[in-house]
């Protein structure tokens, strides 16, 4: 399994996964810094693949992560992979870092 580079598209944080020979279970989490250097789950989605299948992923922000980033206007994200495996195990495949930022309107 393969996951692409994160790109942010306002709100959205977008990733590309392509699963390689067989059906993929994978979690994507996105953790931000919460007051008192506290990790606050600010959006997750799960997605099942089939082997081949390749996809774009979108996970939004939820309320928690939309109160952040309207504070402080610039949102440092942890994008986090993690695939399900048989047994109950879970493996992280991917951890990137992204910057989710409010483009405010400049008063003249």
């Amino acid at each position: 399994m393969t996951v692409g580079h994160a790109k942010v598209q306002g709100q959205t944080v977008a990733v590309r996964i392509t699963c390689a020979n067989a059906p993929c279970n994978l979690t994507i989490k996105l953790t931000a810094q919460g007051k008192h250097h506290r990790t606050v789950g600010v959006g997750s989605t799960s997605v099942t693949l089939a082997a081949g299948q390749t996809e774009t992923v979108r996970i939004g922000l939820n309320q928690a992560g939309r109160h952040l980033l309207a504070t402080r206007h610039a949102l440092r994200v942890t994008l986090r992979a993690i695939q399900s495996l048989n047994g109950g195990h879970t493996s992280t495949v991917s951890t990137q870092a992204v910057i989710i930022k409010i483009h405010t309107h400049k008063h003249h």
